[in-house]
C-alpha cells in the first residue's frame, strides 16, 4: 500500500506528502495517520497565522508527512523527498 510505504519513508527521516483534491479526503487520511507519524495537515481554510508556523514546521524538520490539498503551490520553498499525487477530475 502507497501510504504504508510513505509512513516508512517518514520513520526512515524523509519528508513525504500526499496531495489530494479535497478537503474530505485530508480529514480521512489525517485521522488514520495523525497517531501513527509526525503528520501535518494543510488547507486553505487554516488562519494566516496557521499557515504559516506549519511552514515554518516543515522547513525546520524532515521526517514528516503533510497531507494537503493543491493550495501547497510550487512557491513556498519546500522540497518532498516522496510525493503522491491525487489525480485531478476531468472538468465539464
Amino acid at each position: 500500500m502507497l501510504v504504508e510505504e510513505l509512513l516508512d519513508n517518514v520513520k526512515s527521516g524523509y519528508r513525504a506528502s500526499i496531495i489530494v483534491n479535497t478537503v474530505e479526503v485530508i480529514e480521512y487520511i489525517y485521522l488514520r495517520l495523525k497517531d501513527k507519524e509526525k503528520v501535518i495537515c494543510f488547507i486553505a481554510g487554516s488562519t494566516p497565522k496557521n499557515r504559516l508556523e506549519k511552514l515554518q514546521y516543515l522547513k525546520k524538520y524532515w521526517d514528516i508527512l503533510l497531507v494537503s490539498t493543491q493550495v501547497l503551490d510550487a512557491g513556498v520553498g519546500i522540497s518532498f523527498d516522496v510525493m503522491i499525487s491525487q489525480i485531478l477530475p476531468l472538468s465539464s
